[in-house]
Parts: C-alpha cells; sequence; structure tokens
C-alpha cells in the first residue's frame, strides 16, 4: 500500500502483533468518523489494558478513542476535527492549543506539523 504522502508499507503480521508490541502508533485516517473495525478496536483497547504505549498522529486519536482509550483524558488531533472528536466521543476533552499530550502510556499529537 502506498499512503498518500508517497510511503509504501507492508505488513508481515497481523493484529496480534500488537499484543507484544513496545508501543502502537495509529497514524491519522481519512475517514475517521467511522469507527475502525471491531477486531482492530479490540486490538487496541487489549493492548492498552496491557500498558503497551499507544501513540496517534492526527485523526489517528479517533481509533483509540473508539477503543475506550482516552475516556476521561485530555487529548489532541488535527484542529479541523476537534470538535468532530468531542461530538463522537463525549467521555474526553480535546485541548486545541497543544501540538502533543502524554498521558503517560497515551499520547496523542495534534497532527505531522500542527498547520493552522
Amino acid at each position: 500500500m502506498t499512503t498518500s504522502a508517497g510511503f509504501t508499507l507492508g505488513l508481515t503480521t497481523g493484529l496480534e502483533a500488537l499484543a507484544d508490541a513496545d508501543t502502537i502508533i495509529v497514524p491519522g485516517f481519512e475517514d475517521y468518523r467511522r469507527p475502525p473495525h471491531p477486531r482492530v478496536r479490540a486490538a487496541l483497547k487489549l493492548a492498552g489494558r496491557a500498558g503497551i504505549r499507544i501513540a496517534s498522529i492526527c485523526t489517528g486519536a479517533f481509533a483509540v478513542a473508539a477503543a475506550g482509550l482516552l475516556d476521561g483524558r485530555t487529548v489532541t488531533t488535527h484542529w479541523a476535527s476537534a470538535d468532530d472528536l468531542e461530538e463522537l466521543y463525549p467521555r474526553l476533552r480535546v485541548d486545541r492549543d497543544v501540538l502533543y499530550i502524554d498521558n503517560d502510556t497515551v499520547l496523542t499529537s495534534e497532527g505531522v506539523f500542527g498547520n493552522r
């Protein structure tokens, strides 16, 4: 698969590999209002409960929120989708004035460059 930025990504393992990860990076994705597949949500939830570090970039926060890992936390996401994140997941709060938030094992970032 080639990303919109021109990077080629290839997978050699499935979701089961998340259980052995030190850090999971959840990239932003275009159709962020649509929750990820239930298997993806379950794998993220399991990893989060195991204390594996999970970092979202941009709209990747929507996938982490769909797994229930952002409930009760202050997070950040791309400025253009911040209202959508709070609307879809009212158990979190979006800080629109920061680029990154480190909540111990869960990290969120506003985006790659923080363009506004």
